[in-house]
């Protein structure tokens, strides 16, 4: 599958018909969620109205990580972030799904929706993206915070993602 045919996947919504390089394909919700998990997990290697607070930790070491994602339509978003560190790459690999959290949420225009946790490695595991699709694209906009210091920023038509690292 060629990165094209990634973003098709990645940045499209069920029932539409999304393109790249004059290609268009339709996209399900299933192969949708399917291809964010895996390009999250097996490209590591080779790039709302309301607050959720996670209380952070107060373990030696631990930073207070700060993700904010933005539209500038209203839409329901796909939200992926890193809620919890694991404790190695092994651990993330064997199974994302405890450390990664994925949530649909109502986003409205320019009202930010934003999650707050505790990781004692944020430049190894800090990541959040969000995506989704309108008949016009919603322009997110996306920043990470460690420590009250916004370290990373992303916008992107249908879709951005924001970490500190290559996924």
């Amino acid at each position: 599958m060629t990165v094209c045919d990634e973003l098709i996947n990645l940045l499209g919504t069920p029932g539409s018909g999304v393109g790249c390089n004059g290609v268009t394909r339709p996209v399900d919700e299933a192969h949708m969620r399917t291809v964010v998990a895996s390009v999250l997990v097996t490209a590591a290697m080779t790039a709302a109205p309301g607050t959720a607070n996670a209380q952070p930790g107060t373990e030696n070491g631990s930073h207070t990580v700060t993700y904010t994602v933005v539209a500038q339509s209203e839409l329901n978003a796909q939200l992926y972030y890193l809620a919890t560190e694991p404790p190695s790459r092994a651990d993330f690999d064997a199974d994302s799904s405890k450390y990664l959290t994925n949530v649909k949420t109502l986003l409205r225009p320019g009202v930010p929706w934003t999650f707050q946790t505790a990781l004692n490695d944020p430049t190894q595991w800090a990541l959040v993206s969000a995506s989704g699709a309108l008949r016009v694209p919603p322009n997110f906009h996306c920043e990470i915070a460690v420590d009250g210091v916004v370290v990373a920023r992303s916008d992107g038509g249908s879709g951005t993602q924001c970490s500190l690292r290559a996924w």
